[in-house]
């Protein structure tokens, strides 16, 4: 994606402008794919292990304000080196009209480069759980365990790394809400603080969702959002409630297992399922019936 411009603000603070064509901020951060920001002005309060921005779309452009010395990691972090459109022609190409669709209505939604211990956590704090619920854990441990980063002024809990969350007995976890999933928290945190992760960017799609599979109480599907959220894997493809909703009301499918409709979507786009993936989850979500 071509910069616009990059701008110094009140001298302690970056600013990067781009093309809004294929970068909607609010389309991005909604797509499930991240829950450590909040509504700010004009846009959204984005928290990355220690470091915070604010990102907004204004005037056909997206923003995203930041630290000085953060831009490099912001930019990464948005994708803004890769070509979207490209994406989305290959969806327009496709042959299938609800991908086709969901690619014109959404073509703003860029995949995020995530911290890989924060998405691990994020996500398995997730399963069977509500936005609003897994967003108040993460922001209670990162408020206790995560200490503090400084962005426009103010202060912000940062995300706590694996070996802080590993040195915590269950019983906090347990207190913090996690209910079952307090052992499977604190057993990746030890795995993680332990180097379990060494490596992982460097192997294949498969062996990574194998690697991550091995974490306790990591399944299928959370290992697929994990490999594509934080590993950028776009060859993956996570299949969750909306997405098996999809799969038999757009597809016709029978299939009742949802890692054999995973397999079936990877198999069907191929390279580009991941982002594909959101395209439609954006679009099944949001369709009025």
């Amino acid at each position: 994606m071509r910069v616009v411009s990059t701008a110094r603000i009140f001298l302690t603070m970056e600013k990067i402008i781009v093309s809004g064509e294929y970068f909607n901020v609010a389309d991005t951060l909604n797509c499930g794919q991240v829950f450590r920001y909040e509504p700010h002005k004009k846009g959204f309060l984005v928290h990355s292990g220690e470091k915070s921005c604010y990102a907004y779309n204004e005037n056909g452009c997206a923003v995203v304000e930041c630290e000085t010395g953060d831009a490099e990691y912001f930019h990464r972090y948005f994708d803004l080196d890769a070509d979207y459109a490209a994406y989305v022609k290959a969806a327009e190409g496709s042959g299938v009209k609800i991908l086709q669709n969901a690619a014109a209505v959404g073509k703003g939604i860029r995949i995020l480069n995530q911290n890989a211990e924060e998405t691990v956590i994020s996500f398995i704090v997730s399963q069977n759980n509500r936005i609003p619920r897994i967003r108040a854990i993460l922001n209670r441990l990162s408020e206790d365990c995560g200490g503090k980063h400084a962005f426009g002024g103010e202060r912000y809990p940062s995300f706590p790394s694996a070996e802080t969350l590993a040195a915590r007995d269950k019983s906090y976890f347990s207190a913090a809400g996690l209910g079952y999933r307090d052992e499977y928290v604190l057993s990746a945190a030890k795995a993680l603080s332990s180097g379990a992760a060494a490596g992982w960017a460097k192997l294949s799609s498969v062996d990574l969702k194998s690697c991550l599979c091995n974490l306790k109480g990591v399944g299928d599907k959370v290992a697929a959002c994990i490999a594509l959220f934080a590993f950028h894997r776009f060859d993956v493809f996570p299949a969750d409630t909306w997405m098996v909703k999809l799969y038999k009301e757009d597809f016709g499918g029978t299939e009742k297992d949802a890692k054999k409709i995973a397999a079936y979507f990877a198999g069907l786009f191929g390279k580009n399922a991941g982002i594909f993936q959101q395209y439609m989850f954006h679009y099944k979500r949001n369709k009025k019936e």
